[in-house]
């Protein structure tokens, strides 16, 4: 009896294979024009399929409206001592001036040498974000040496007697008057931030209030100062403030609520973003975070924040952190200072959030965060032999 021979497998008909590869084709063009047009698209994208980063929100997430840019971005938290001093380069060549102070450990050299190695003379934004010596001192200084286009500064006029000697015209001041901010409130006597407040208003620039302006308190609709965006569309800054009530409840005379205006800066380039936070505390991160839930539609996913307060247990509340994840935390310090910065609590909170790197002045000096055309981070310290398992110690209060 002959053997059956065995059958030959059918192959499907060509036009079936051309139709599969040009499927297959059609999503990989999409993926590469999504990746490179739509970055935040792209993470999200990847990050839902990797089940990271939940949105505990039922709203719909605000999606990015943002192109991949061909620069770089740099973000340089300067060692300035217990203090801040945030220096940003923009990938249009722009540049971006956060505070400049500590009379613990900085001083003016530090700060005008710093900028004379990355700035040309000519400065396009310069922000305070409040009125402590820490964050101020040496902000005039920076008015004296470089042409400065926009400044944003707090609703807080200064009544020092060396305002009334400078003789500055009231039409430059009238930003404040028509602000709506309650003038026997709304103040604060310090020298240092006088010095600030006569040298920016006599500097020929936009001046810009850390305050919000909807009257409507539509938070899904920020005002045309909130926010900064690339000629090209390619980054942006987007400012969060407080708003004309928490301005005008009672007087700046303490810590807490000269702290309190700090804004909320997010900085967005090539899908990632950098969350800037001032002194914020436990009197305005409530605040923002509804502010920022109800703009982006939930929580944001973020990736590097410096951290609020130099690392203060007032600040960096598991609320505000849950608010805007991230994987890495910059906290600037200084060496021995006597407020026990950072404290424990605040770096647990920063741990329990999800943070997995730690840089802090205090240990690496001064650190830059670059991010670059393809979207990468590149952190580089300048001291950089600092293990993380040190980094994660913080400190106890003071003992009273």
């Amino acid at each position: 009896m002959a053997t059956q021979g065995r059958k030959s497998a059918k192959r499907p008909p060509k036009a079936v294979i051309i139709t599969v590869i040009v499927i297959v084709l059609v999503i990989a063009i999409t993926l590469v024009v999504i990746y490179f047009a739509a970055p935040n698209v792209w993470n999200k994208l990847t990050a839902s399929l990797m089940g990271n980063k939940e949105n505990n929100s039922n709203s719909t997430p605000k999606e990015s409206t943002l192109v991949r840019g061909d620069g770089e971005l740099q973000f340089h938290m300067v060692d300035i001592g217990q203090g801040d001093f945030l220096v940003i380069i923009l990938p249009d060549g722009k540049e971006m001036v956060i505070d400049a102070g500590s009379t613990s450990g900085g001083s003016k050299e530090t700060v005008l040498n710093y900028l004379s190695t990355i700035v040309d003379g000519h400065l396009d934004y310069l922000v305070l974000t409040h009125t402590d010596q820490d964050h101020v001192s040496y902000m005039d200084d920076i008015l004296g040496a470089y042409d400065v286009d926009n400044i944003y500064m707090p609703a807080l006029y200064a009544t020092h007697s060396s305002v009334a000697e400078a003789n500055i015209p009231a039409s430059k001041t009238k930003i404040l008057d028509d602000s709506g901010v309650d003038a026997t409130k709304c103040y604060v006597d310090t020298k240092n931030y006088a010095e600030f407040y006569i040298a920016a208003f006599k500097e020929d620039c936009n001046i810009y209030l850390n305050l919000e302006l909807n009257e409507d308190n539509d938070d899904t609709i920020l005002d045309e100062h909130s926010v900064i965006t690339a000629a090209d569309n390619t980054y942006s800054i987007t400012f969060f403030f407080m708003d004309l009530a928490f301005y005008n409840k009672s007087k700046f005379d303490n810590g807490p609520r000269k702290n309190g205006i700090s804004p909320t800066m997010i900085l967005e380039y090539n899908g990632k973003r950098i969350v800037l936070t001032g002194d914020a505390n436990e009197l305005n991160e409530p605040i923002l975070t509804q502010k920022m839930n109800t703009y982006y539609g939930g929580v944001i996913d973020c990736d590097v924040i410096k951290v609020a307060h130099h690392g203060s247990h007032e600040g960096s509340s598991p609320e505000y952190l849950n608010e805007v994840k991230c994987e890495y935390a910059m906290v600037s310090c200084g060496a021995g200072n006597g407020y026990n910065h950072p404290r424990q609590v605040a770096l647990t909170h920063l741990q329990e959030s999800g943070v997995t790197t730690l840089y802090r002045t205090d240990m690496h000096g001064t650190t830059t965060c670059v991010i670059d055309k393809n979207g990468g981070l590149i952190f580089t310290p300048t001291n950089t032999n600092v293990s993380q398992e040190a980094a994660w110690v913080g400190l106890p209060p003071p003992t009273p």
